[in-house]
């Protein structure tokens, strides 16, 4: 057995950081195993220092504790208001020295409102995972997850996504010291995307208990993702269990595509005070490619079309003031 898995049944004996109540042992004991055997997976900590001993993480704190209870208060609200309001709460993802707490928050959610009670009135998820698929282990964490609430009857919602945080993650590697998560290739993390919505629509077909949503900028991913899911898995358009997604005011282009020959389009909307949603936006600008030579596309097509229309126009100008004069 691993010694990182040994660590995490000692941690979860010195401090109970999962808050379902006394009524959902069931859960509680889920949530444990879930982490034990998720737990030597992690990627986000360093557990051997340079001198070769493991360097394990500590319990949290009581203070600690008091915060991660109310993180999961907000998060129930949150949960309980999507029910009540037929929509869903997507969660999303962060540096992978964060993810594997994410993961956590989201399984823990997912074990208590993405069960078929809870779902009996919706076809879709209540609560979704983000998986960047620019990283090396997104592919087995999606499967894992997967797996993991299926064998307890459970649906997963997914959004995929490519990754945003090239930059402060190849920083802190080189710092630390530690191997790259991210693949080493552009293409690589094509392939891995498309391993992604292959398997989300697999398992949608085979199971029924997958909602996904497929963000995505790149034209040659959204129109393989469409025909998949028309052509080989003979899904409607129209499934609500499948969304295809892109940034408020970018790649419009694509949206309104999709949106024209009918499959379903959201638009992530980044909202608040201009100075908390710069860093936000300007790091997808920056480091989503996609998105860029999309935006140069798109302004070409909206050229075009605006040279298009005032041609129209010109020709009714002209036809209207020839009627005129051969009137007079």
């Amino acid at each position: 057995m691993h010694p990182e898995t040994d660590h995490a049944k000692k941690l979860l004996q010195d401090n109970n950081i999962y808050h379902f109540g006394k009524e959902n042992e069931n859960l509680l004991d889920l949530m444990k195993e879930y982490t034990i055997k998720n737990y030597p997976r992690t990627n986000a900590f360093s557990f051997v220092k340079n001198g070769g001993e493991m360097d394990l993480p500590k319990p949290l704190t009581e203070i600690e504790i008091g915060k991660l209870e109310r993180v999961m208060k907000r998060l129930e609200k949150l949960c309980i208001a999507c029910k009540e309001t037929g929509l869903s709460l997507l969660v999303d993802a962060e540096q992978t020295y964060y993810q594997p707490a994410i993961d956590h928050l989201y399984m823990m959610l997912s074990l208590k409102y993405n069960t078929k009670e809870m779902l009996v009135s919706r076809t879709m998820p209540i609560v979704y995972n983000t998986y960047q698929m620019y990283l090396k282990d997104a592919l087995y964490r999606l499967q894992y997850d997967y797996h993991f609430l299926s064998n307890y009857s459970l649906s997963h919602g997914v959004k995929l996504v490519r990754g945003a945080y090239m930059k402060s993650e190849t920083a802190r590697c080189t710092e630390n010291n530690l191997p790259y998560p991210f693949q080493q290739t552009l293409l690589e993390t094509h392939v891995n995307y498309v391993k992604g919505v292959e398997f989300c629509f697999d398992k949608l077909y085979s199971n029924q208990n997958v909602g996904m949503i497929i963000c995505s900028h790149n034209q040659d991913t959204l129109g393989m993702a469409s025909r998949l899911m028309v052509e080989k898995y003979g899904f409607d358009k129209q499934d609500p269990r499948v969304i295809f997604a892109q940034l408020y005011g970018m790649g419009d282009n694509l949206s309104l595509a999709l949106s024209f020959h009918g499959y379903n389009v959201g638009k992530y909307v980044p909202f608040g005070k201009v100075i908390d949603v710069m860093p936000y936006l300007s790091r997808r600008l920056i480091e989503n490619g996609d998105m860029i030579s999309g935006s140069s596309s798109e302004t070409k097509k909206m050229m075009s079309e605006l040279q298009r229309r005032i041609s129209i126009k010109t020709k009714q100008l002209y036809n209207s003031a020839k009627e005129m004069t051969m009137k007079k």
